[in-house]
């Protein structure tokens, strides 16, 4: 059944859409990827679609796989435009668009704040808690032999930030996560995986410490490399991280992951 807010979002974002130009075609590629949306550029008689249209099909394909699908991609949409500073300083014509999307986001429980955040649980408890459905979608995603740089740069981005929700979720529930890459130490600190040698009571504390930085590190070097030509933000600033690189980065994310989330799951930190 669908949600009966669906709707005056999907027109809100048009409006908004149309107006700023964001989410861009190639924007809206990488966006329906990632969610698994099949609405080709060209329908199946090879006629272009324009964005308005395009965006129609990706709500109604959103929709078949239920709320929370829709959800997801509502928040890349309004993540997206944040991020090619759709709210940002706004003329009066486009404010009242933007207050149109607020209201209609509202209606399905969400807080829009004035630099474009969607606040609140809207998307559900996985990406408002770093649920372990997330995680393990993620890294079902990562795996995947056909991703471009652009999208393992994004997907792992993605994934280390759900994993250190997850961890504050399980160790810290009250803490309020802060942004990527600074969540990623904080959810460490929670979960007690110290980076500092005298905060580590063994004898390999030196080395501990050392590589249990290389995740601090990874996180660090990943946040702005997806910034830059991640697919998050539409392939703008195309990648110059060639294939090697990211695949080198794929692994080293999978591996450090696989690290945060031993801490959950009950196994050895240490071998």
């Amino acid at each position: 059944m669908t949600p009966s807010w669906t709707f005056e979002v999907a027109h809100a974002l048009r409006l908004l859409m149309e107006d700023s130009w964001y989410p861009s075609h190639t924007g809206l590629d990488d966006i329906l990827s990632r969610r698994s949306i099949n609405v080709p550029r060209a329908d199946d008689r090879g006629e272009n679609l324009n964005k308005p249209r395009r965006l129609r099909a990706a709500f109604e394909a959103a929709e078949t796989q239920g709320e929370d699908a829709v959800k997801w991609l509502v928040n890349d949409i309004v993540e997206e435009m944040r991020f090619q500073n759709v709210f940002a300083h706004p003329a009066p014509g486009r404010l009242e668009l933007i207050e149109k999307l607020r209201t209609a986001l509202a209606a399905a429980g969400a807080t829009l704040d004035v630099d474009g955040r969607i606040q609140s649980k809207f998307v559900g408890p996985d990406i408002a808690a770093g649920g372990r459905n997330t995680v393990d979608r993620l890294q079902a995603l990562l795996r995947k032999d056909d991703l471009d740089p652009g999208s393992i740069l994004g997907t792992s981005k993605d994934l280390l930030e759900a994993t250190a929700k997850h961890l504050l979720h399980e160790y810290d529930p009250d803490a309020r996560p802060g942004d990527m890459p600074g969540i990623v130490p904080q959810a460490m600190r929670a979960a007690g995986l110290a980076t500092k040698p005298s905060e580590i009571a063994s004898p390999n504390a030196k080395a501990i410490a050392g590589l249990r930085d290389q995740v601090v590190k990874t996180a660090a070097a990943v946040a702005p490399l997806r910034n830059k030509g991640g697919d998050g933000h539409g392939h703008l600033e195309p990648t110059d991280v060639s294939p090697q690189l990211a695949d080198y980065i794929r692994h080293l994310t999978l591996a450090a992951v696989a690290y945060l989330l031993s801490s959950v799951d009950g196994s050895p930190h240490e071998i």
